[in-house]
């Protein structure tokens, strides 16, 4: 069974959010956040700032800072639906990679035999 888990971001966390913002959004081409905006929710927003992991790997996150109103918020919520949309599409993308390699694994094994 697939284990979800959400939690508050922590200031190690840093290299974390960056390896996903390259696996989601610079895999596509599109420009990822910066090391300084990622900082910034580590270390002073975190708990306005969450990291979503699926069987203890991290999948996401949900960065904002809540206790300040601004435009910066604003387009973390447009990222964020985004970001979403992709996340279920890298799962599932995922998901075939592993069912690729155990049916190869598979064929492989009976190859052999």
């Amino acid at each position: 069974m697939t284990q979800y888990d959400i939690r508050e971001l922590q200031r190690d966390d840093f290299d974390t959010l960056m390896a996903l913002e390259d696996e989601v959004f610079g895999a596509d081409g599109e420009p990822v956040l910066g090391p300084y905006y990622v900082r910034l929710c580590c270390d002073f927003f975190p708990d306005t700032c969450f990291l979503a992991t699926v069987d203890g790997r991290p999948a996401g996150d949900i960065l904002g800072f809540l206790r300040i109103v601004s435009r910066l918020d604003r387009e973390v919520l447009v990222r964020l639906r985004k970001r979403s949309e992709r996340l279920g599409f890298i799962e599932r993308k995922r998901a075939a990679e592993r069912a690729a390699e155990a049916s190869a694994e598979r064929g492989a094994l009976e190859a052999a035999s």
